[in-house]
């Protein structure tokens, strides 16, 4: 899976934003904090669904690629030094959240010719 995948399938995972929490890696429905990974979870931050997506039968080297465009997404949307502190920010909206994942994704597309 690459890190396009990765962050492509994240953004799947959140695109509802039922789907996506703040201050936890993963809830369940009723708003208990589990692994990203456990089939009980129904929402995930930024980083727990780069690491759900990336949860396959393949072994990936690119979760780090994945989150480091990503990470540089949310420098650059003035969302502080981490994925974690973007994520989370008081005030943080799902919108701005899709957004950076938006932004991380087209990065790893490379320049349009």
């Amino acid at each position: 899976m690459s890190a396009l995948d990765i962050l492509t399938k994240a953004r799947e995972l959140i695109a509802d934003p039922a789907r996506w929490t703040q201050g936890a890696l993963a809830r369940t429905t009723n708003r208990e904090t589990v692994s990203p990974y456990d089939n009980s979870a129904i929402c995930w931050c930024l980083v727990g669904a780069c690491s759900r997506a990336s949860a396959t039968d393949e072994a990936s080297d690119d979760f780090g690629p994945a989150l480091a465009a990503l990470e540089d997404a949310c420098v650059a949307a003035g969302g502080g030094a981490s994925i974690p502190s973007f994520n989370d920010q008081p005030g943080r909206t799902h919108a701005q959240v899709l957004a950076v994942l938006d932004a991380a994704t087209e990065s790893l597309k490379g320049p349009r010719p």
